[in-house]
């Protein structure tokens, strides 16, 4: 970790965590392109979840991911194999529906009181309301969440070098 991000962290600024979920999701769609695998296709979901879950304007990557496999598949060659549509969908919303079930585990304030939060968060985002905003605090427990998410984290780069280390051997 840099000092800066070391020294800006007691700010919570999340543009470190944002920039790695976002690139990784980029990245391994780009790859699932290449070679449709589940794993691929859980890492995709999972990353994505993840970066949503950072913050809520990475939301753009939904129709992102679309436009990448449209490019992609626009500049692929004439005589290449004909696509099955049925499972480019299957593959969006196999992506999308673990993207949804990562934001949820790993959000604490949507195990409990989902719907508030959602009508809070979405009604002080997109109505211009102008009071104070409604905040969670969890107390001594959001120590224990950023060391599992810490911990998390720590396990997924350890999947990934697996993974980049395995793939370069074959």
């Amino acid at each position: 970790m840099l000092p800066v991000s070391l020294g800006l962290s007691q700010l919570v600024t999340l543009e470190s965590p944002l920039i790695f979920f976002f690139t990784g999701t980029c990245y391994f769609f780009l790859q699932l392109l290449k070679k449709v695998t589940t794993l691929k296709i859980v890492i995709t979901g999972v990353f994505s979840g993840l970066a949503i879950g950072v913050k809520l304007s990475n939301l753009l990557l939904l129709p992102l991911l679309p436009l990448f496999y449209a490019v992609w598949h626009f500049s692929q060659k004439k005589g290449a194999k004909k696509k099955n549509y049925r499972r480019i969908v299957y593959t969006f919303a196999c992506i999308y529906g673990l993207a949804a079930i990562t934001f949820i585990v790993t959000w604490p304030g949507m195990w409990f009181h989902a719907g508030d939060i959602l009508n809070i968060t979405l009604r002080d985002r997109f109505s211009g309301h102008t009071g104070r905003s409604t905040e969670l605090f969890f107390g001594h427990d959001i120590a224990l969440i950023l060391t599992i998410l810490c911990i998390f984290s720590l396990l997924l780069r350890f999947l990934l070098c697996f993974c980049f280390v395995s793939e370069r051997a074959k």
